[in-house]
């Protein structure tokens, strides 16, 4: 394994130890309706995680299953920035790829 993807790798991965906070957490973090937060979650605006699974009952996904934020998450999204943890993520773009050519 290179050190990029170790990198990568230990980015991904929560910190042990690492606070999160369901939906009414991040909405009193927010100052924002609870509802508004879910929102911004499904519509991949605000960054969050929610739990996949089953139900053994009836084979069926799981509905409404609770969402989960990482507080700066929250504060980077009503400040309109990219989580912390996005930033870090991200490599440096060559704009020569991306040029036109004429």
């Amino acid at each position: 394994m290179n050190a990029a993807s170790q990198l990568a790798d230990e980015q991904e991965q929560p910190a042990v130890g690492t606070v999160f906070v369901g939906a009414a957490g991040a909405a009193k973090i927010a100052d924002r309706h609870v509802e508004t937060v879910r929102q911004a979650a499904r519509e991949g605006e605000l960054h969050g995680t929610q739990r996949e699974g089953v139900n053994p009952r009836t084979h069926k996904p799981f509905r409404g299953a609770k969402w989960s934020f990482r507080p700066e998450c929250v504060i980077a999204w009503v400040e309109c920035l990219p989580c912390p943890h996005q930033r870090a993520a991200r490599a440096p773009v060559n704009l020569a790829d991306f040029r036109m050519e004429r």
